[in-house]
């Protein structure tokens, strides 16, 4: 909904758009460093703007103090934006899992933020539960019971190289798994006997 219609006391209808963007941020997170990175050419302009008036007003040594301190901020962002490899493989990981035979309903692990498992999964199967497993926890997840899901945990977020450290903390043993892989994302599925 763009706008929405407010009564008036006086009986006028009032068309309000500035709720809108409020909803979204309420179910959505919006205000990340990623989506952040476009207003960064607005605030250099004001950046700008704001050292040109201290130069006039103050000197020289206030307006180059105002533009090292702001450099050093507005720097921050965009060096996490290039230097920050952010490639992880939610959907296609997700997809797997939404698309797996037995998993619509029972339960799947895994492993990190619980929240943005649930995203991807809750409008396709909500029935399935999700169990966290938080990060650098110990788990034994070599005696579960058999369920319809085939899926034995999924992660995101862990590049490959850490994968044998995470499966001794949670009692896995590669013999005793297929692996998919994506660029930091994986679904384990418990081998078939």
């Amino acid at each position: 909904m763009l706008c929405s219609i407010e009564f008036h006391p006086l009986g006028l209808r009032i068309l309000v758009p500035g709720n809108t963007g409020f909803r979204v941020a309420r179910l959505t997170p919006i205000l990340t460093s990623r989506n952040m990175i476009v207003v960064l050419p607005a605030l250099y302009l004001i950046a700008a703007q704001m050292t040109a008036s201290l130069v006039r007003r103050w000197g020289k040594v206030a307006g180059a103090s105002y533009l090292a301190v702001q450099i050093g901020l507005m720097g921050q962002p965009v060096a996490a934006y290039y230097t920050s490899v952010i490639n992880e493989q939610w959907r296609d990981s997700s997809a797997l899992v939404i698309r797996t035979p037995g998993c619509q309903s029972g339960a799947i692990h895994v492993y990190g933020d619980v929240s943005l498992y649930r995203f991807f999964t809750k409008w396709v199967r909500p029935d399935l539960d999700v169990i966290d497993i938080p990060e650098r926890a110990a788990l034994d997840l070599s005696n579960l019971p058999v369920s319809t899901c085939p899926i034995l945990l999924w992660i995101v977020g862990v590049p490959e190289w850490e994968l044998d450290d995470l499966f001794s903390k949670l009692d896995v043993t590669r013999a005793s798994v297929e692996i998919a892989a994506f660029h930091k994302a994986f679904v384990i599925f418990r081998k078939e006997l």
